[in-house]
């Protein structure tokens, strides 16, 4: 029922997980936000993989994660992904104009 619903999505938004990886094989345009985890490895394939990352010096740090995490932090992350979110939004609408 994912991969169905998917096929017919025009963007995805998620953290690092197997939905993130679905959504790449179906071919739908994914952000991918990581935190703990290395974006290296974990990485899915596709075309239009946009992978967010904060920059600290401690990550990744899988799978001694810390309490605080700030490596998910809301805020920082909404600074990196929205203006991404808008670029690649601007860019769908304007591929599937008439």
């Amino acid at each position: 029922d994912i991969a169905k619903s998917l096929k017919y999505s025009l963007l995805f938004v998620g953290l690092d997980s197997g939905i993130s990886h679905l959504a790449s094989y179906c071919g739908v345009p994914s952000v991918v936000i990581y935190g703990p985890t290395d974006e290296v490895i974990w990485r899915p394939i596709g075309r239009e993989v946009y992978q967010v990352k904060l920059p600290y010096d401690c990550s990744p740090c899988f799978p001694d994660v810390c309490g605080e995490r700030p490596c998910l932090s809301s805020g920082a992350l909404l600074e990196k992904v929205l203006p991404l979110l808008d670029h690649l939004l601007v860019k769908i609408n304007e591929n599937n104009l008439p």
